[in-house]
């Protein structure tokens, strides 16, 4: 079975969560930066042959690569708690909570103060209610 959270666990995580989702959108920036760089240097590099293109699009896949890892391991330190990373660009988070013998979802948004919402596993954020 999926690790469970009570209540008082996932809001003691808040706190850890909000400083790792906060890290983590410097380097979401810096990667989307990246990815319209590149595409502009390949659009560069079709149009004219490539000359120093190519040198300058394996530096800059390497750096893309680098802050990739560097956001893959934030989320996998997320995830090896437990927590669901719904959307990570936005903040959005799930802690797998039993209620009434059934599987569902405490919701945390980045931003939040606390976990103040709950869903069921179909219903999404959507279907967010209050605690």
């Amino acid at each position: 079975m999926a690790t469970t959270f009570s209540i008082e666990q996932a809001r003691d995580l808040v706190p850890w969560l909000q400083e790792t989702f906060d890290a983590m959108q410097p380097l979401v920036g810096k990667l989307d930066t990246l990815s319209r760089e590149a595409d502009l240097r390949y659009r560069e590099m079709r149009s004219d042959g490539g000359g120093g293109a190519e040198t300058e699009s394996t530096e800059a896949r390497k750096v893309r690569q680098e802050v990739e890892g560097e956001i893959r391991d934030l989320v996998d330190s997320i995830v090896e708690r437990g927590i669901l990373v719904k959307d990570p660009r936005r903040g959005l988070f799930d802690f797998p909570y039993e209620w009434q013998d059934e599987l569902v979802y405490l919701c945390w948004l980045a931003g939040e103060p606390d976990i103040g919402y709950w869903h069921t596993m179909d219903s999404g954020f959507a279907g967010r209610q209050p605690l």
